[in-house]
């Protein structure tokens, strides 16, 4: 091996022990608030396990896209754009410009976007086949049997498995198209960008690459979201194989990064199966997306909730009548 093909080993090797250590601070800094919860462990190991796996998928996917850039006859198209307004300099300059970024758009949408629908499905695919291998099989089962223990009963895996099936399936496809609907739009933005900044196809490429949605913020922020809700998810599914469980009651982090309607939240009480009722939407349980909330109230959440008995319930309500 020569020594070039050394130096660039090595490099790599420091990179990526880099990345690892700063992911597992992460992801201890941004768990914090759960370190008494049983799944606290298992949610801390798949936070860095998912945000690796999730960073070099969608490198992948970065360099999909890069690769639209080939397609020829966008470009060529723009340049007869360019071409049919040399030929009409006399007209208003923002008048010329506006109307030529609604072509390129339009050139996007006709002949992009079939190449575009068919990297989305890919993109969906495999964070599906991802969420079910590494999310569904693998920390919703074991942090459910984390949780059962921690409530003093025992884990019953097909009584669970049946009372979750509809709803994970449901889920894994509504985060999925979320991620890749997401990333479409982003990379139309990013192509029109480059055109209105005179850029070469390379370099328009160049800026997919290197945007921050196929970055080490996007990948955290998806595993991030999808370990939290998960864990609350399994805390709220096995509190119903315990009778003594009768409400439930919502708790925020606090700090300067709690969103205000999640602080306005906390200590919000309610009976097992009745919503929650954050910013004017519905959660059964934070970072619930199965009624309706929108990204804004589940994307980086940290709240976390508490079972109560019957009597800490009605203590609850009597409370909060006075």
């Amino acid at each position: 091996m020569n020594e070039k093909k050394k130096n660039l080993i090595n490099i790599y090797k420091s990179i990526d022990k880099a990345l690892k250590k700063l992911i597992e601070t992460n992801a201890k800094e941004y768990l914090e608030p759960f370190k008494d919860k049983p799944w606290y462990g298992i949610a801390l190991e798949e936070y860095k396990s998912m945000s690796k796996s999730l960073l070099d998928m969608l490198g992948k996917q970065a360099e999909l896209y890069g690769n639209l850039i080939d397609v020829k006859e966008l470009f060529n198209k723009k340049k007869v754009i360019d071409e049919d307004n040399e030929d009409n300099e006399d007209d208003e300059d923002v008048e010329d410009t506006t109307d030529e970024i609604l072509e390129y758009e339009d050139i996007i949408n006709d002949d992009v976007q079939s190449v575009l629908e068919e990297i989305k499905e890919k993109i969906i695919e495999e964070l599906e086949e991802f969420f079910e291998e590494d999310i569904e099989k693998e920390l919703i089962f074991i942090a459910a049997e984390e949780a059962a223990k921690n409530i003093g009963i025992e884990f019953n895996f097909n009584k669970f498995n049946e009372f979750t099936r509809d709803y994970l399936k449901d889920k894994k496809i509504e985060w999925t198209k979320q991620v890749a609907e997401t990333t479409e739009k982003r990379v139309k933005e990013i192509l029109v960008k480059g055109y209105e900044k005179g850029l070469s196809s390379h370099d328009i490429a160049e800026l997919l690459y290197h945007d921050g949605i196929f970055g080490y913020n996007r990948a955290e922020t998806i595993a991030r979201t999808e370990i939290i809700g998960s864990c609350n998810y399994t805390d709220y599914t096995m509190w119903h194989f315990d009778d003594n469980i009768y409400g439930k009651k919502w708790s925020s982090t606090g700090g300067p990064r709690t969103r205000e309607s999640h602080a306005t939240a906390s200590g919000q009480v309610k009976k097992l199966d009745e919503p929650f009722i954050v910013g004017g939407e519905k959660l059964m349980y934070p970072l619930d997306s199965s009624l309706g909330a929108s990204a804004k109230n589940i994307i980086n959440c940290r709240c976390t909730m508490f079972y109560l008995t019957k009597e800490e319930y009605e203590k609850e309500m009597k409370s909060a009548r006075r």
